[in-house]
């Protein structure tokens, strides 16, 4: 996986920004999948008061 990240972001910068994005949307919904109402409420703030 170190090489896949290595290469894929010299090579293509401009994918790399969209990459990152697409990444940190599924890292994010993986969160708050897995505790939307511990990680999921301070993070994604979807259960903000709650």
């Amino acid at each position: 996986m170190r090489s896949t990240r290595a290469s894929a972001g010299p090579q293509l910068p401009a994918v790399g920004g969209r990459a990152l994005a697409l990444l940190l949307d599924a890292v994010a919904a993986r969160v708050a999948a897995a505790g939307s109402s511990g990680a999921g409420g301070g993070a994604g703030g979807e259960v903000g008061p709650a």
